[in-house]
């Protein structure tokens, strides 16, 4: 299954994401139209994502999610174009973790920049696009999906303005404790917590899918 992007999401306000980051728009960046070429946004949003996770504590997601024995995957990408940034525009990549599944999560992603200024010199923001990217949490060698550590969720929990959307926990299967890592920095990590939830992720391309990423919603 893949993910749907809460169109509510659009609603969301620049202030209330986790982490703002501004870029220039560079010339190699635009296309004929002279606007960013479409795909460029994912570039984009890859950058939210990375300071996301230098905010959380690692400044790449390999690393963050190697402290607990574990990696991710993007499985679903949507993007949802409301303007077009221009050359030498200054955009503001604004990131937060929007819902949490039972073995995925889903980072929102929305880019901003200011509007024509008006008679008293004052610029209202622009939205130019929200994009959704959801992670599957799938062992090292991807043969399998896990389910998050729940101090990844608590991370993220205390860390962020708003808390991501999460359902319920299942009634079924106890809380399950990983074995303590040490991160690639060499720190040792407190072990993971594996909660059971619910997952609202779903499948796509980009990479080596784990054989059972079918049944993350189960």
């Amino acid at each position: 299954k893949c993910t749907t992007m809460d169109r509510d999401w659009w609603a969301v306000p620049e202030q209330r994401f986790a982490v703002r980051h501004d870029v220039r728009v560079r010339y190699n960046e635009i296309d004929a139209q002279a606007i960013v070429f479409n795909g460029n946004y994912l570039i984009y949003a890859d950058i939210g994502v990375t300071e996301l996770f230098r905010a959380l504590g690692e400044g790449q997601p390999g690393h963050f999610f190697a402290q607990y024995g574990t990696d991710i995957v993007v499985v679903n990408a949507e993007l949802d174009y409301h303007d077009s940034a221009q050359l030498d525009d200054v955009i503001t990549i604004a990131a937060r973790v929007a819902r949490f599944g039972r073995a995925s999560f889903t980072i929102h992603v929305a880019i901003f920049r200011d509007g024509p200024a008006d008679k008293a010199g004052a610029h209202a923001r622009e939205r130019l696009t929200d994009m959704a990217l959801t992670y599957a949490h799938v062992e090292m060698d991807r043969s399998k999906s896990t389910p998050l550590p729940g101090s990844f969720i608590a991370d993220v929990r205390s860390f962020q303005p708003d808390p991501p959307e999460q359902p319920a926990p299942r009634s079924w299967g106890a809380h399950q404790t990983a074995r303590p890592q040490v991160s690639p920095t060499g720190r040792p990590h407190r072990a993971a917590t594996l909660a059971p939830l619910p997952q609202a992720g779903g499948a796509g391309g980009g990479h080596p899918l784990p054989a059972d990423l079918s049944r993350l919603d189960g």
